[in-house]
Parts: structure tokens; sequence; C-alpha cells
């Protein structure tokens, strides 16, 4: 019934005709599934370090850079996404997204290549920028402290924010850098 109500397009009324259940009901049993899965398991949610061991992260590293990228030390990518939403009776400015013009809700998420999720943040409200959401993850924080190859050398994630970030964050570089690098003189 969880994956059912948490597949897309689905309504609560639709419970009604699949499985005979009120709204009400179906909508209580999902909320207290989702609450008792969220309690057991939100510690792999925030940058799971018992998975992310520096010979995982220097796996990780060897497999970015067998793919002829050039990020010597890049084990992930920084993945942000928005969800939207109905539009909510109160508060809705809290929720707009100007950009995509859509009520919703936004998370960011580490994502290692071989499509493991170690670290999901949100949701936060879909007016703020990837950088904000950035901040308030804290994964700066949790990169500085775990993000290291077995022989010490720090790693980082790529994300395409405009963030001063650098032993932390590969990131792309900006338009007068890569014109310098480019033509030189």
């Amino acid at each position: 019934m969880l994956l059912a109500r948490l597949s897309w397009p689905n309504r609560l009324t639709d419970f009604h005709l699949k499985f005979g259940w009120k709204p009400e009901r179906v909508s209580r049993v999902v909320n207290t599934l989702l609450h008792f899965i969220h309690e057991q398991w939100k510690h792999l949610l925030v940058f799971d370090i018992q998975r992310l061991t520096p010979q995982k992260l220097a796996a990780y590293t060897v497999a970015i850079r067998s793919r002829d990228a050039p990020l010597e030390t890049c084990f992930g990518f920084i993945d942000g996404t928005l969800r939207q939403i109905a539009r909510p009776t109160w508060g809705q400015e809290a929720v707009y997204n100007g950009w995509k013009r859509l009520h919703c809700l936004k998370y960011q998420a580490v994502v290692c290549p071989d499509g493991i999720i170690p670290h999901l943040y949100g949701p936060v409200e879909g007016k703020l920028h990837d950088l904000t959401v950035y901040r308030e993850s804290h994964l700066s924080e949790l990169l500085a402290m775990h993000a290291f190859a077995p022989d010490g050398t720090p790693l980082q994630i790529y994300a395409p924010l405009d963030a001063d970030e650098k032993p932390v964050l590969a990131v792309p570089p900006t338009l007068e850098e890569y014109f310098h690098v480019h033509n030189p003189e």
C-alpha cells in the first residue's frame, strides 16, 4: 500500500477503488509506515559513513577518472531535484519556485558513480537557491570530516554551485577562468 501511495499519479481517493479503504484510513496507514521507516533508517540519509569508507571513496574516484573526467579527487555529484506539490492554502510564497514557475519542495542529494545516494537533504522550501540548500545541509562540514582517500588525500564532490568551498567541492570554472585557460595571452 505504501509503494502504491508513493507512485505517481495517485490520489487517496483512488485507494477506495483499489483496496476498499476510506482515504482517511489509507492516509493514516501510509503516514504511520513512512514515520516508522524514517525513524528506523534515517541515519542512512545523512552521509552514510559506514558505507563511504576511504577505500570505497577511492574506488569511486577511480570510476569517475576512468570515464575521462578531469576530476582527480571527485567521488560523487550533487543532484538537486524539485518535486511539484499542490498549491498550499497558506504560505504558498515559501514553496513557489519562480524559475520553474511551480509550487514545489526541493531536495539535494549526493549521488555516487554506482547510483547509490549516500546523502539526502530535504525537503526544503522550493523558493530556496541551490547554494542556500547546500549550506543549510551542512554537507561541507561532513565532507571535511569524512571525505578522505586511504592515504589521507581530501576528496571532493562535483557541484555546479557558485561556492567558494574548493576544499570539499569541485566546481565548474567561471567563464573568466575557462577563457583564460583556453585562450592564454
